[in-house]
């Protein structure tokens, strides 16, 4: 990482101004432009139906939970209190049962953002895109295994799930997305929808992701997309990325930092083979 990323994320996860705010009038500006909003899984269910009318305006709102679940919680109150819902993804590391139930009883989504490829990764320091994709059945195995505990553990039926962009698959070139190749395997766990699935991303018009300090948005800020009036706007966001919380951020950086040096030391070893 260079010196002026290093900064700007340290500014993130220090500094950063609360932002909640900002989410308020975004989604606020966006049902006064007539915009219908929607969880990953409503917004499907319209799709599979072809119950989206041409003249209608969609805005699908998906918050991966990649870390600080009460901030989360945050926003999943501004969109309630404006009678919306949106989709709410949790690692394993970030699980918060009771909010995954409230969400889901408000009428809300909350599901699975799995990362077992980089998982596993990292556990055998597997090092080449090859040696992951030696593993496929082992990382299967853990996927469904995970996934099937966090059901029993949530009382969930979780059959949309998304994936976790870790380090490693960029440093692999192996997203976690490459378990759910196979529609067998999808069909036995019960996996009816991957959000990144080109069935449901072909509707999408317009699509924004949150970021780190100071670009804030990528590829562009999705109030550009709503005053244009885009019909189909896809909005993902992180909830680091909107309240610095500094015990959180400093954990998930030192885990990181952990992460990186054990990697590089098992890489250095063959890889186990049990």
């Amino acid at each position: 990482m260079d010196a002026r990323r290093l900064i700007y994320r340290l500014y993130s996860d220090i500094l950063l101004t609360d932002r909640l705010g900002e989410w308020r009038l975004l989604l606020e500006r966006a049902l006064e432009r007539g915009y219908l909003v929607h969880s990953i899984r409503s917004a499907w269910d319209l799709l599979k139906a072809d119950a989206i009318g041409s003249d209608s305006k969609v805005l699908v709102l998906r918050h991966d939970v990649d870390t600080d679940p009460g901030t989360a919680a945050r926003m999943w109150e501004i969109e309630r209190s404006l009678h919306i819902r949106g989709s709410y993804y949790f690692r394993l590391s970030t699980v918060d049962t009771a909010l995954m139930r409230r969400i889901e009883e408000g009428g809300g989504e909350a599901g699975y953002h799995y990362e077992e490829v980089a998982a596993v990764a990292k556990r055998r320091g597997l090092a080449t895109r090859s040696e992951v994709l030696s593993c496929l059945d082992l990382i299967r195995e853990t996927f469904a295994d995970n996934l099937r505990r966090l059901r029993e553990r949530t009382g969930l039926p979780i059959r949309i799930v998304a994936s976790h962009g870790d380090w490693l698959n960029r440093r692999l070139g192996v997203p976690n997305t490459v378990l759910l190749d196979d529609p067998s395997f999808r069909e036995h766990v019960g996996v009816d929808l991957e959000v990144y699935d080109q069935a449901f991303m072909a509707s999408v018009t317009s699509r924004c992701s949150d970021a780190l300090y100071p670009m804030l948005w990528k590829p562009r800020d999705p109030s550009e997309a709503i005053r244009a009036g885009e019909r189909f706007v896809y909005v993902l966001v992180h909830p680091r990325h909107w309240h610095a919380n500094l015990r959180e951020n400093l954990a998930s950086d030192l885990i990181r930092a952990w992460e990186t040096a054990a990697f590089h030391l098992k890489t250095l070893r063959p890889a186990r083979r049990d």
